[in-house]
């Protein structure tokens, strides 16, 4: 899925695949670190030190709910559905 970031950079989000636990559970961990990884991009692109910062300090295997949804509030200004689930 193609998404546009506040920036105007087109970006693909990952899929999540549903077909096994072992598989979900992988693609959300990959999915995760995208996500850390593109807002890392967004603030270096805006040049905002502070949330540079703070999502490089962030650890990808323990993102909270809250680091999530603020990484995608950054990213796209909402929090919007992006990943496709596949089976």
């Amino acid at each position: 899925m193609e998404l546009i970031t506040l920036t105007g950079r087109q970006i693909n989000s990952p899929s999540i695949r549903i077909d096994s636990n072992r598989k979900a559970t992988r693609d959300s961990r990959n999915a995760d670190v995208w996500l850390r990884n593109e807002a890392i991009n967004e603030a270096t692109i805006k040049k905002d030190c502070f949330c540079l910062d703070q999502f490089r300090h962030s650890n990808p295997q323990r993102l909270t709910q809250s680091d999530k949804e603020g990484m995608h509030v950054y990213l796209f200004g909402d929090v919007l559905p992006i990943f496709e689930l596949r089976t």
